[in-house]
């Protein structure tokens, strides 16, 4: 089989960029994330010190210079809308198989080259109701099937379809007016993010340094065949990846494994491959969850917890505990957006609460039966 795993030469700096700004909203201290790296997972080497010593160096600097921008930044890269980050949804990520959306210029250019129908379908398919094909021709138009929709019947139709779903009004409000104003919005994130990326390649020379041990340790794993025995330590079923996927270094997320789904701005007869974003601490060595000290898995606990109290997450546990599911299978069950499963993925996945496979050029998920039993059975432990 040919093997059509790449590994990413380049950094995305438009991923970095966002990671920084909600790097600057999180609650949690980078003290607190150090300590986790050392103590939790007993990541202490030389590189891992390297990769957090940069991280503080950077984090620091973006509080002095993004100090009077943070009620913007807030506003775009907060987590709201049921949980998802509207800059995914503003952002056409996944839309260009060459991945030259990994600079600002090469996301702005592939944006303004899109057409307004083709904008509005982006919008809809992510944001409204990850509809089935016919339901999507029918809000959007395909001319090739003789269905044709002017823009303002496009408009007056997604509006009808915001207001259908199952929201607050404050929250249909926000998609209405990101939807109204959506080349504006890209304007303000683009020239955020263009100070983002100016400020962090102040870092490049760190930032490439350290991201060449992640690309040997990775190429080497992908030329050995042992991208799927090394994944499975994070609860990655990647039987048919060589089909197509990118492996991208993340340096700002240095202990996190994001994977985008169901990208595309239109219906497609070839699917992308699959991009995940890996961070730089991920390794074989990463140490699995039945390792953790007793204060850590309280800690895991308490999240795992969280997680479930979350209606939407703990109604997508149950719909996939029985059978695997892909994103807009997810999505049209619960009248979510794509990038809303996306999100709640990326959290059940990073507590192990999830297993992803991929296979049939679409990215499963289900229930993590075993981890849950864990966690059961360690509240019983405490309570009972």
């Amino acid at each position: 089989m040919e093997n059509r795993v790449t590994i990413c030469a380049e950094i995305d700096w438009v991923f970095e960029g966002c990671q920084l700004f909600r790097g600057l909203l999180l609650e949690r201290t980078l003290d607190e994330f150090k300590e986790a790296v050392f103590v939790k997972y007993g990541l202490d080497t030389e590189y891992s010190r390297k990769c957090l010593l940069l991280l503080e160096q950077i984090q620091a600097g973006a509080k002095e210079v993004f100090a009077d921008d943070m009620q913007q930044i807030e506003y775009y890269f907060k987590e709201f809308l049921s949980d998802a980050p509207l800059v995914d949804f503003i952002l056409c990520r996944d839309t260009d198989p060459e991945r030259s959306c990994v600079t600002v210029e090469g996301l702005t250019a592939h944006y303004d080259a899109l057409t307004a129908q083709q904008r509005d379908a982006f919008f809809y398919k992510e944001m409204a109701l990850g509809a089935e094909p016919e339901a999507f021709r029918e809000v959007i138009g395909c001319e090739k099937e003789g269905i044709v929709v002017s823009e303002a019947e496009r408009m007056r139709r997604i509006l009808c379809e915001i207001r259908k779903l199952d929201l607050s009004l404050e929250k249909k409000a926000a998609l209405e007016d990101v939807y109204l104003n959506r080349d504006a919005c890209f304007q303000e994130i683009a020239a955020l993010l263009v100070r983002a990326v100016a400020f962090l390649q102040g870092y490049e020379a760190q930032m490439r340094a350290l991201c060449e041990p992640w690309r040997e340790y990775w190429t080497k794993v992908v030329e050995e065949r042992r991208l799927e025995e090394v994944m499975q330590r994070f609860n990655v079923k990647c039987e048919e990846v060589e089909k197509g996927a990118y492996l991208c270094p993340s340096v700002l997320q240095c202990a996190s494994l994001y994977i985008t789904i169901d990208g595309g701005v239109i219906p497609r007869g070839k699917r992308l491959p699959t991009a995940w974003q890996i961070g730089l601490l991920l390794n074989e060595d990463f140490g699995p969850r039945s390792e953790m000290q007793e204060e850590y898995q309280t800690e895991w606990l308490l999240k795992s917890l969280k997680a479930l109290s979350d209606k939407s997450k703990y109604d997508i546990l149950l719909f996939i505990k029985e059978k695997p599911s892909y994103g807009s299978e997810i999505a049209k069950q619960f009248s979510l957006t794509t990038a809303t499963v996306s999100h709640h993925m990326n959290k059940l996945l990073g507590l192990g609460l999830i297993s992803v496979e991929q296979r049939d050029g679409k990215v499963y998920y289900q229930t993590n039966r075993e981890e849950m039993r864990k966690l059961f059975e360690a509240c019983k432990g405490i309570f009972c």
